[in-house]
């Protein structure tokens, strides 16, 4: 739990107390136009997947482009019911609900919402048609295909048929995912054979580099994806027309040699699971430019730099690094402080931390 101790509006956000999560507001909404135009020259809608970033102030800008659908996907029920009261046409929980519990909240949330929820397995149909408590209520249903295989596209067939037969359920279309053993292309019988039974199927992509390996001549519908407001290092490798616009702000406490730091930030703000973050380059720090991540502990980090950069580099520096994983790094943070023209502007709630059920 990070411990929040207030400061004043209007302050430099080099001035922050550190570490903090840092989004700089006007990259933001340049990322998220950018990233607009590259998805509708694809011939593509977005759809914002929130459980990336976990804010709610960040959706409502994700949802005000102009190629992007006014819908939100989340991962779990929880940051749907965070959610619920947001101007949102709908919106689609991606892990399906299993225990009684779940499905009942998932039942009551589409009281006042409208849900779809992804599954795949006909088991989960039956389970979430006998969890319905009224006969007033409809659930949307997305298929989501396990493999390339007979039985796989046999079990969508039967999937669909189930939710046709059940009163209280509505089959909408596929969600597909790109995995190590099954590419984009692979999907596509599997598209084809559903659309020639149900051709108004929608077909939902979950993440942003379906982009890069689409056709012309594509069958998606929809681009499920999160991280390109607050873009990672893979996700600036994969669209360099992005900006840098989420950073950790990190003071450096000691110089314990000639050529190594460390800072104020390691595992628990990282979440290095997924690879060691980089430092940005900071035009008041030129040494900011050599400066190269070593290792994490659960509260420092030990970054290395040439020895000649030694006297320019002071303890209460401070520098910023960008995570390897967004997604991971946010959860470890239950505030974000916006910045703007490096002024700090406010603070926002990360609404969707560690709501994993």
């Amino acid at each position: 739990m990070e411990k929040i101790i207030f400061q004043s509006l209007g302050i430099k956000y080099y001035d922050l107390d550190t570490p903090a999560l840092l989004i700089d507001v006007d990259f933001l909404i340049s990322n998220i136009n950018n990233f607009n135009s590259i998805a509708e020259a694809s011939n593509l809608r977005i759809i914002p997947y929130s459980s990336i970033h976990g804010s709610r102030e960040i959706l409502k800008h994700q949802v005000q482009a102009s190629n992007t659908a006014n819908q939100a996907c989340t991962n779990s029920i929880s940051e749907a019911e965070e959610l619920s009261d947001i101007a949102v046409e709908k919106l689609i929980i991606k892990s399906t609900p299993i225990s009684k519990n779940q499905i009942h909240r998932l039942w009551t949330l589409s009281q006042t919402n409208s849900v779809d929820v992804v599954v795949s397995d006909t088991q989960h149909v039956a389970n979430l048609q006998q969890g319905c408590y009224s006969t007033n209520q409809t659930l949307g249903i997305l298929v989501q295909p396990i493999s390339q295989s007979e039985h796989g596209n046999s079990n969508i067939l039967s999937i669909i048929n189930q939710c046709d037969s059940s009163p209280n359920l509505q089959y909408k279309g596929l969600l597909i995912e790109e995995s190590p053993t099954i590419s984009l292309e692979g999907y596509f019988s599997t598209i084809k054979l559903v659309h020639s039974k149900w051709p108004k199927s929608e077909i939902y992509a979950v993440g942003e580099s379906y982009i890069k390996n689409l056709s012309s001549e594509h069958p998606i519908d929809y681009l499920i994806a999160g991280c390109y407001p607050v873009p990672d290092k893979h996700c600036l490798n994969n669209f360099p027309e992005l900006s840098i616009s989420a950073s950790i702000l990190s003071q450096i406490i000691s110089k314990p040699t000639k050529q190594h730091v460390v800072i104020d930030s390691g595992h628990k703000t990282f979440g290095p699971d997924l690879g060691i973050p980089s430092v940005i380059h900071d035009s008041e720090h030129e040494y900011s430019k050599v400066l190269e991540p070593l290792k994490f502990s659960a509260e420092h980090g030990a970054i290395r730099f040439p020895e000649d950069q030694y006297d320019n580099i002071e303890v209460q520096h401070k520098i910023r690094l960008l995570p390897n994983s967004m997604e991971l790094c946010i959860n470890q943070f239950d505030m974000m402080r916006f910045i703007q023209s490096d002024t700090f502007i406010g603070y926002k709630k990360i609404t969707g931390r560690g709501l994993f059920s």
